[in-house]
């Protein structure tokens, strides 16, 4: 024989639920055909828990509990676990709602719903479209809401899960993605022609620069100094490229040593020319 069904204890520590237990409590004595009001309370208070137990006695003290009938006891119960809030602050309450984190657009219309309930308003189904729309967290479910020019609820919650579905599909999407593997990139030692594995997260202090070529990280070395061997007024020179300058500055000893006959720096510079700062000599090779 299957045993009759067991209401489970109120718990306390929420006592938000508190108005869905004396409805549960309610239906679960009309299912076991309890009518007789002493047995109603009877039952009640077995089944209620011994912390709600304890809390209906020290409320309702020094009156006993087998001499208040049940109507009072939930409503001093009701009292003091669900106090009646203004219809304002109901109404407060419901316009400051926003859809959690992680909440679906129906959950989110099911607790619209529910704290609505209280609020007596005019035109419910037109409130609860603006609030549900302007809850919403997808800011591109929003758009296409209000792009339409008729909306109905049924319609508003249709577009928006079908813009959920869409979003947590492109969501799932980019996490599958694979994501390119970074290698270790071979650089040039500046001074010795032997390739030498360097992280690109310790990018060796002579690297010029870093890019990614087809996937892979590649460090590029700093170029080394290039030389030439140059003939000044007959005598070997061998000279540092600056392909940046027309000029190149030499110090006085090397001037007197390749430009011993060294011409006037003025010759050939027309009038009216002041060099920046004194030179000696003006050769061209």
């Amino acid at each position: 024989m299957e045993s009759p069904r067991v209401l489970e204890p109120f718990q306390p520590s929420e006592p938000d639920t508190w108005e869905d237990y004396v409805e549960r409590f309610e239906f679960f004595a009309e299912a076991q055909g309890i009518t007789d009001a002493s047995k109603r309370r009877a039952t009640f208070l077995s089944y209620c828990g011994p912390e709600t137990f304890k809390l209906a006695k020290a409320l309702l003290a020094p009156a006993k509990l087998s001499e208040t009938s049940l109507k009072d006891i939930l409503a001093c119960l009701t009292s003091h676990l669900a106090p009646t809030e203004t219809k304002m602050a109901r109404r407060m309450e419901f316009h400051k709602r926003q859809q959690h984190a992680g909440e679906s657009v129906s959950a989110f219309l099911a607790e619209l719903r529910k704290l609505a309930q209280h609020c007596d308003f005019q035109n419910l189904e037109e409130t609860l479209l603006d609030r549900f729309i302007g809850g919403l967290s997808s800011k591109k479910a929003r758009r296409r809401i209000v792009a339409k020019e008729e909306v109905t609820l049924a319609s508003a919650l249709k577009e928006a899960t079908a813009t959920e579905n869409y979003e947590r599909e492109e969501l799932d999407a980019s996490r599958k993605a694979p994501k390119p593997q970074i290698e270790v990139a071979h650089a040039m030692d500046e001074l010795e022609a032997t390739p030498s594995q360097s992280p690109v997260r310790g990018v060796e202090s002579d690297c010029h620069y870093v890019t990614e070529i087809n996937g892979r990280v590649v460090q590029f070395p700093a170029q080394g100094k290039a030389h030439v061997k140059v003939k000044i007024e007959g005598q070997q020179c061998d000279m540092e490229v600056d392909s940046g300058s027309g000029f190149t500055i030499v110090s006085d000893q090397t001037a007197r040593t390749f430009f011993p006959r060294g011409h006037s720096y003025f010759q050939g510079m027309g009038t009216g020319w002041t060099p920046v700062f004194p030179l000696l000599f003006l050769s061209t090779v």
